[in-house]
């Protein structure tokens, strides 16, 4: 199944959307549209390129409540709350990241929900100033903070993003968030590879349930890989209802539900 799969309108009147759900991705872009009862409407991809082309679309024809956009990519680093200091922003980079191309972007800052952590991460200038067009308040959110609230609100010990040709891999056990990663995959066996790394690593027994979601849990040659390997590899069925989708359309959208529980 590709992206044409995931596309979906269900629109007959535009004055009941009340919420966009934007996630960023290298070189495109996800969105799904939302009315009040949290059921969604309507879901697109799109190059990046056509960015400011569907903010234009999405003020004229609808009157939203709120966006929310999760971004996807690094760089990022995690801290103890009372650790962060706002003028020390990019030294808390130092070593980890190369940031020449950040000197002009955004700097973003999230706070964990029931934990005293923050995600510091950066935002291309260019990109926020095309998403600051949109005529309503706009929240920014990583998926590394949105994926540990996921894990927290549903008791999901392991939880795996993937999108993008990326594999996001969160780990959160009884005493708090623990691991958070993304990987960049581009074959069956990368999947395959990097989890294997992540289990290995943080000596997590492969018995242990791992919840799965993302556009890609639709290519069978990634997910059959992965579930050859890992036979306690379950679907994600998301928090918030929507009675239109089945189980594997709701994992598929994963990552607009991670953006749309952000508070």
């Amino acid at each position: 199944m590709g992206v044409k799969d995931l596309i979906f309108d269900k629109i007959y009147d535009n004055n009941v959307v009340s919420e966009l759900s934007l996630v960023l991705y290298s070189d495109s872009f996800f969105y799904g549209l939302w009315d009040v009862d949290n059921v969604l409407l309507k879901v697109g991809r799109h190059p990046m390129i056509s960015l400011n082309n569907k903010i234009q679309i999405f003020n004229h024809n609808y009157n939203l409540d709120q966006v929310k956009v999760l971004v996807t990519q690094a760089p990022y680093v995690h801290l103890p709350q009372d650790q962060y200091n706002k003028k020390h922003f990019s030294t808390y980079f130092k070593g980890l990241y190369n940031l020449d191309r950040h000197t002009t972007s955004e700097k973003l800052v999230d706070k964990f929900e029931n934990q005293d952590i923050v995600t510091l991460y950066y935002l291309e200038s260019t990109t926020a100033e095309i998403i600051s067009k949109l005529n309503t308040r706009t929240h920014y959110y990583h998926i590394s903070t949105a994926m540990a609230k996921d894990c927290e609100d549903n008791k999901r010990g392991l939880l795996c993003s993937l999108a993008d040709n990326r594999l996001h891999f969160s780990y959160t056990t009884s005493s708090g968030y623990k691991f958070y990663n993304g990987y960049d995959c581009y074959y069956p066996s990368d999947y395959v590879y990097f989890m294997n790394l992540v289990m290995s690593k943080l000596k997590i027994e492969l018995d242990n349930k791992i919840s799965v979601g993302g556009e890609k849990t639709g290519n069978q040659e990634i997910y059959n890989a992965v579930k050859q390997q890992y036979d306690s590899l379950a679907l994600v069925s998301p928090r918030l209802e929507n009675n239109k989708l089945s189980l594997s359309h709701y994992s598929r959208y994963l990552n607009l539900y991670l953006t749309k529980i952000c508070a």
